[in-house]
């Protein structure tokens, strides 16, 4: 977290100093590589609570909705990584227009928005890892009440005897 103030914090201070326009892509670079793995690590821990998902039964109470939640963290990350690797690109096109404002407004804007969606979305994915794993202990749980009512009662003993029936006519009694 303070990596990511501090990258802005650059970011914001070395345009104020009005450095040559040249020099902001120089900084887009600077701040693709700061972000990037990050993004890239978010991606990953998201596929693998993905994977971890796939394996619940989509009967386990909370499963649909973390499923939802996952999918719309994947739909941001994807945004965010689109953002990231598209500075350059961005910044290039802004300075191409000879004017501080745009190149200042890309930067400033891209870099603000990716690190406080990298801090976000690494809360919200620490969340869904937490309820992963009371997800998996109630799957658990409940694959073993269905394997439990599906096994005789003791394993190995005979069966109950059949209860004696009385019959409708009266029987002497010998």
């Amino acid at each position: 977290m303070r990596a990511r103030v501090i990258v802005v914090a650059l970011v914001v201070a070395a345009c104020a100093r009005e450095p040559a326009l040249a020099s902001y892509h120089e900084q887009a670079l600077a701040v693709t590589a700061a972000y990037a793995p990050q993004v890239d690590a978010l991606v990953a821990r998201g596929e693998r609570l993905g994977a971890r998902l796939a394996a619940v039964p989509a009967t386990v109470d909370g499963q649909p909705a973390l499923a939802a939640r996952l999918a719309t963290d994947a739909t941001t990350l994807a945004a965010l990584r689109d953002a990231i690797v598209g500075l350059p690109a961005a910044t290039a096109a802004a300075i191409a227009q000879r004017q501080r404002g745009p190149v200042v407004a890309v930067l400033t804007r891209t870099s603000s928005e990716v690190a406080v969606g990298v801090v976000q979305l690494g809360d919200e994915l620490a969340a869904a890892e937490r309820e992963m794993a009371a997800l998996e202990t109630r799957a658990k749980a409940l694959a073993a009440a269905a394997a439990a009512a599906a096994a005789p009662a003791t394993p190995g003993a005979p069966p109950a005897p059949a209860p004696l029936l009385r019959s409708a006519t009266p029987q002497p009694h010998p």
